[in-house]
């Protein structure tokens, strides 16, 4: 089966049945998912500990990383073997449980709604489990921007990258890829902040994203023209300005979606980026920003299965 159609499959398959989070959390599935990120974290710290140089734990990122992609490359071939023998629907259900379309929808869509009700207690509990460890310490505005950035980020780095690499090398590239992302995700430091055992892994997952994180941003700006109060045109002029300014795909992720959204994301209590505000807008946002945002979102995912069933 073409990759294409496997992977517009496998995001239908997603969307239609990778929730709503009440039908899966008493089937205990959300600590299946939650394994890899806790064998990263006890990974992390055997091999980071503080009494060891700086050398010594930059040595020892660089060796996790090397084990990550040996083994990402070896699962990848080994299943896309197995997978060529007739198995290719196994493989879109492999694929349509890595790639959180209905996810990162029903937990915006909640903090929206909770917002909406001034339920802070219930939007704080619809990040758990997220980058947004600290949401505890979130005003309504800092939630309502919350889940405005987890959409953003979802979108750029668990969903468009991972179809894109997976375009190109198949499973081993499309497992690397969030094998990546979820290590800079489980150490969840600063971008600016000089790093020791994550610093490699953060530095490989930049450069493979700059590129699928760029096109996110294109694709965010080509759905704003659908979008009635934003301004395409003043977004895509700002974005150029402040691109040379990002040192991180979540900054400029951020910085291009808040321009799309006349908001002002990121800061120093963002789970993401190197902690700068970004955008001109108000950093006062609503939950009818979430609204915004999800909408976009939606759209976003119509012009993958365009994309992708014209030039794959």
């Amino acid at each position: 089966m073409d990759r294409a159609v496997l992977l517009l499959s496998a995001l239908l398959l997603n969307a239609a049945f990778a929730g709503p989070r009440w039908l899966y959390m008493p089937l205990k599935l959300d600590r299946i998912a939650r394994m890899p990120a806790s064998l990263i974290g006890k990974a992390e710290r055997k091999l980071d500990r503080e009494h060891r140089s700086l050398r010594e734990r930059e040595a020892r990122g660089v060796f996790f990383v090397v084990v990550v992609f040996c083994g990402c490359v070896a699962l990848g071939w080994l299943l896309g073997w197995l997978f060529s023998f007739n198995l290719q629907p196994v493989e879109m259900v492999l694929l349509a449980c890595l790639l959180p379309v209905r996810p990162s929808w029903d937990r915006g869509r909640q903090v929206q709604k909770y917002l909406k009700q001034n339920n802070l207690l219930a939007a704080r509990h619809a990040l758990e489990n997220t980058p947004w460890r600290h949401s505890a310490l979130l005003d309504p505005s800092g939630m309502a921007r919350a889940g405005v950035e987890l959409l953003a980020v979802q979108f750029a780095e668990k969903i468009w990258a991972p179809c894109l690499w997976f375009c190109l090398a198949g499973l081993p590239g499309l497992f690397f890829i969030r094998a990546l992302y979820l290590i800079v995700e489980t150490l969840n430091q600063p971008a600016d902040v000089p790093q020791g055992f994550g610093r490699l892994a953060r530095q490989v997952h930049f450069a493979l994203d700059y590129v699928p994180v760029r096109l996110a941003a294109g694709l965010w700006l080509a759905a704003a023209y659908f979008l009635p109060t934003s301004n395409p045109r003043q977004a895509a002029r700002s974005i150029t300005a402040e691109s040379r300014f990002t040192r991180d795909s979540q900054s400029f992720i951020l910085m291009s979606v808040a321009h799309v959204l006349g908001l002002s994301l990121g800061g120093p209590m963002s789970a993401y980026g190197d902690r700068r505000w970004w955008g001109s807008g108000t950093v006062k946002a609503q939950p009818s920003d979430i609204s915004r945002a999800l909408y976009l979102f939606a759209l976003l995912h119509l012009f993958l299965f365009i994309g992708f069933g014209l030039f794959f």
